[in-house]
């Protein structure tokens, strides 16, 4: 029997892993090259646009607000791009979430707490002061 006559070997999958052809494999992995130049002058532009905006006559908090604004835009660009996270939706959305949820429920489990202090303390201010 030669070569042409035998089917491949097959692996069997392990379990809860699915079997893809080498077609569907490959083409998982191919994605399009960003344009960095295009970045690039998104970066600039938004960087010029930050050094204008503390030279308008607007109060600081608002300054500080369009600031941080376009430096989330910033690190949003250069994360989704240069640290190529922009392909990969899955991952970035599971390691957005957790430490959000995470925050979410440690604040929602201090809320007890704090009530519970309040009460206290508005109570130990309406009681009479201890005589000797």
């Amino acid at each position: 029997m030669d070569d042409s006559e035998r089917s491949p070997q097959r692996h069997a999958p392990r379990w809860g892993q699915r079997v893809r052809t080498m077609p569907q494999a490959q083409a998982q992995q191919v994605h399009a090259e960003p344009n960095y130049m295009a970045v690039f002058y998104w970066l600039a532009a938004l960087t010029v646009i930050e050094v204008v905006v503390t030279f308008l006559p607007l109060t600081k908090l608002a300054i500080g607000a369009i600031l941080v604004v376009l430096a989330f835009s910033k690190a949003a660009l250069v994360a989704l791009y240069f640290m190529h996270l922009k392909f990969e939706r899955r991952t970035l959305l599971l390691i957005a979430v957790t430490p959000v949820l995470l925050c979410v429920f440690l604040m929602l489990m201090l809320v007890p707490d704090k009530i519970v202090r309040a009460q206290h303390s508005a109570a130990m201010s309406t009681q009479a002061p201890m005589s000797r």
